[in-house]
């Protein structure tokens, strides 16, 4: 099952050392070229920059949006970047249900467009419902001690539905 990336999942389950996790999960994943841009090319040295790029053209595929104008209009409309809002557009293009964002004004649009989100730290919910991994703390730990901004309430509820609480 693919999915389609924006910029900030990656980079922070690269921060982990957990990209692999997501090749797991979901076998292949698509990113717009604003997205490889940003976390590649723009953000060379930083975590990311290195795991996609040398992944790009593998399991994760670089693909155009051919909708820029919808792009553009999302830009506008809600000031989200380049990235969140071809990735938006792109889960749309290819007719993928599910995309990885963080951004809560993203996740709103890509809602409201009846997309799935499924946001960094569920990721790791999914990885320790598929066995992948054996506990969410301590990755929920690390996504905050690398700058990840996760609430309390978000954070508990996140483990009880991981059933660690």
């Amino acid at each position: 099952m693919a999915a389609v990336s924006n910029s900030s999942p990656l980079i922070y389950v690269s921060a982990l050392a957990d990209l692999a996790l997501v090749r797991q999960l979901f076998g292949q994943l698509l990113i717009p070229e604003a997205v490889f841009r940003e976390v590649v090319v723009n953000g060379e040295g930083q975590p990311g920059a290195k795991e996609v790029g040398e992944a790009a053209g593998d399991w994760i595929q670089i693909v155009r949006v051919e909708d820029t104008q919808r792009v553009a209009s999302i830009q506008e409309r809600i000031g989200l970047q380049a990235g969140e809002s071809e990735a938006i557009v792109l889960t749309r293009q290819l007719q993928i249900g599910t995309i990885l964002l963080d951004d809560r004004l993203a996740v709103l649009e890509a809602e409201t467009q009846r997309l799935s989100v499924v946001r960094t730290p569920a990721l790791y919910l999914a990885a320790k419902r598929a066995g992948l991994i054996e506990r969410v703390e301590p990755k929920l730990d690390s996504l905050r001690s690398s700058g990840f901004y996760l609430r309390d309430e978000h954070y508990r509820a996140i483990l009880q539905r991981a059933e660690e609480l």
